[in-house]
């Protein structure tokens, strides 16, 4: 039985649990030291983990909150915020030795801060980057151990070759029924769909912010010109792409499967903002949110490093950037530098 240690126990790392608990791995589960609450919570409901919506599915879990206690690691799976991926290096780095591949869901760079940790060290695990996430999912309110699962992502696109270690594209087909192989960090970076998707309209949408407490973003803060210019947006990304190694994913690749609540037809297929709106997803209702800060720090600075790097120009990114910084007083480039500096 294969063993998948799981860092990051938020409505993903729950759900990713839950979902190979089920398949027949034996999964731990754990978090970066400071943030373990959640673990705490779900060991003392004493319930396992499961998943209703779009996924049902429940399984058992060990938890660890220090990892030199976890023996015969298979796989790892990480599914922190960004933040957390220079940490989790330094975690992950005196058990490499005995873990076969570090999957990271989302891909926001976060595998070079390992490869950086572990230096010359010896062989090192596949790293892979993924450009999403598997679901689009929620922590319940009420208990800590349930995710629901508002919608499915089939097809996510993965960096390295998952077929040169045995088990782990089976894994990944278990999460992602129809995976997508060939990328590379740089070009899963491009195709993740949240910095394209989140920072403009939360950017343009920020008085309704913080005014609006029922604020929905993919419902009310995708405009028609909103939309206009997230396709302004978009061709720069493809720019982008189209200047690196690997696959990559075009505006119509990013999609997810909905169903209605007590449908009976089969799901729909949508692109990536309308399955967010047929999903109903809230917020932000702060402007201190991932979808502003992290999605600008780890993905928006990368992709403007990038151009930099090629050639290509970025000017609605860059202004993004610039914008956001100011919004929030924080300087974003300065932020997202270490980050950028791995490319």
């Amino acid at each position: 039985m294969l063993h998948i240690l799981i860092i990051g126990a938020g409505a993903a790392g729950t759900t990713i649990a839950a979902h190979l608990s089920a398949n027949g791995y034996r999964v731990t589960l754990s978090e970066v030291p400071g943030f373990t609450d959640r673990l705490d919570k779900i060991r003392a409901a004493g319930k396992g983990v499961r998943t209703y919506g779009m996924l049902r599915v429940e399984g058992h879990v060990a938890f660890a909150e220090d990892l030199s206690s976890v023996k015969d690691i298979d796989f790892v799976v990480v599914t922190t915020v960004a933040d957390g991926h220079k940490t989790i290096a330094d975690m992950l780095a005196p058990v490499a030795g005995i873990v076969r591949a570090v999957v990271y869901f989302p891909g926001n760079l976060g595998s070079l801060f390992l490869l950086r940790r572990l230096g010359s060290q010896g062989p090192s695990p596949l790293l892979v980057e993924a450009n999403t996430i598997p679901y689009g999912c929620r922590i319940s309110l009420h208990d800590p151990e349930v995710a629901r699962v508002s919608v499915l992502t089939p097809s996510v696109l993965y960096s390295g070759d998952p077929s040169s270690v045995p088990g782990l594209a089976q894994m990944l087909t278990i999460l992602t029924p129809s995976p997508v192989f060939g990328a590379t960090a740089q070009s899963a970076l491009l195709s993740n769909p949240n910095p394209l998707f989140h920072t403009t309209p939360c950017l343009l949408s920020a008085s309704r912010i913080e005014l609006d407490q029922d604020f929905r973003m993919y419902e009310h803060g995708v405009t028609p010109g909103v939309r206009a210019l997230l396709e302004r947006k978009d061709a720069e990304r493809m720019a982008l792409l189209a200047n690196v190694d690997g696959r990559g994913l075009a505006w119509d690749e990013l999609r997810g499967l909905v169903s209605d609540p007590g449908s009976t037809e089969p799901p729909r297929d949508l692109e990536f903002l309308a399955c967010g709106r047929a999903a109903g997803f809230r917020g932000p209702n702060t402007l201190d949110h991932r979808y502003l800060t992290e999605d600008t720090a780890a993905g928006l600075v990368c992709w403007e490093r990038i151009g930099e790097l090629t050639g290509v120009p970025t000017p609605i990114v860059s202004a993004e950037i610039t914008l956001i910084s100011a919004l929030l007083g924080e300087d974003f480039r300065m932020i997202g530098k270490d980050r950028a500096d791995l490319l």
